[in-house]
């Protein structure tokens, strides 16, 4: 798929996923300005408690997306609306991404482009999955063309427009895949269970992002209590989502057994990044590996070990 979102910029995805136990396999996506592959959460169809669970994606190639916008990903997972905890056991394996960087610039905030991006809640409003605005383009790189649908402007946010949408994203597993020249190669922002192994990162400004915002910012996702059906109206908790799917909707058994650690995200290390492993990645020319500490990975129950950085490539 080639050139895709001509017209709608945003949230016009190559590929929109949702489902459980989907396999998305060999697909080659590129000159996206916006998601090469979006879904997950609150991103599918209304009435969907669980929107993403048991998915493996494996073995596409991503070029040159997420060019025309800001705070987005290349592969890009929505899990608002208390669904961040619920979708899980997802796996991207054996996938290629490569250029994904804003080259057009930004008008409201700072470029954040991230090869895979694990999104997730959004405390602040009940919404569908943020839509950052990108700024009007008249070039697809690298084609040498007047893409003349790309010539209007956004409207600007207003002032009084909460932040976009948070994090905290769980229980995937990104491994095997390579990335070259990517300002953010693969992202945890405060989620739990999450590994990230086997991986390679080439030119890209920052490696592995890890953060946690559940601690600080972002807490009254997590910092809650009771439960709420996860993409339900209302429902903006993460840990009540959890607790929903644990022990009030119909397969509860069936969750209690597949995902045991879903029952401590309320008591252990509560809105703490916890239980993430980054290991045995391979890096080089990159400006950074981590941009966490060693001693805050550890201080949150994560770890981060054995990625070894290469002269050669």
């Amino acid at each position: 798929m080639r050139r895709f979102s001509r017209w709608k910029r945003t949230y016009q995805a190559g590929i929109h996923w949702a489902g459980v136990g989907n396999t998305y396999r060999h697909n080659d996506i590129a000159d996206g300005p916006h998601n090469a592959m979006l879904g997950g959460g609150n991103e599918a169809d209304a009435g969907s408690t669980v929107a993403g669970v048991d998915c493996v994606f494996e073995g596409n190639a991503i070029d040159r997306c997420s060019f025309e916008a800001a705070d987005t990903g290349a592969f890009y997972v929505c899990g608002q609306m208390g669904s961040a905890f619920v979708n899980r056991n997802n796996t991207v394996v054996n996938n290629r991404f490569s250029r994904i960087r804003n080259t057009v610039g930004t008008g409201v905030q700072a470029a954040s482009v991230q090869a895979i991006y694990l999104d997730g809640a959004r405390c602040n409003a009940a919404a569908r999955c943020p839509r950052p605005r990108a700024p009007p383009s008249s070039h697809f790189p690298g084609s040498g063309s007047t893409d003349p649908s790309a010539t209007h402007t956004p409207a600007p946010l207003p002032p009084s427009q909460p932040p976009p949408s948070t994090d905290q994203m769980s229980g995937w597993t990104v491994t095997n895949n390579s990335f070259v020249d990517c300002q953010v190669g693969s992202f945890i922002g405060g989620g739990r269970d999450n590994v990230v192994t086997g991986n390679y990162y080439e030119r890209c400004d920052t490696a592995q992002h890890f953060d946690n915002r559940g601690m600080n910012w972002q807490k009254s996702c997590c910092a809650c209590d009771g439960a709420c059906k996860p993409l339900s109206a209302g429902c903006q908790c993460d840990t009540a989502g959890a607790a929903w799917m644990l022990h009030n909707s119909s397969a509860a058994a069936v969750w209690a057994r597949r995902f045991p650690e879903m029952a401590a995200v309320g008591t252990d290390r509560q809105c703490q990044p916890a239980h993430n492993t980054i290991s045995h990645n391979t890096y080089c020319k990159c400006g950074q590996f981590l941009d966490a500490k060693a001693s805050d990975v550890a201080a949150w129950g994560s770890t981060a070990t054995d990625n070894v950085e290469v002269t050669s490539c």
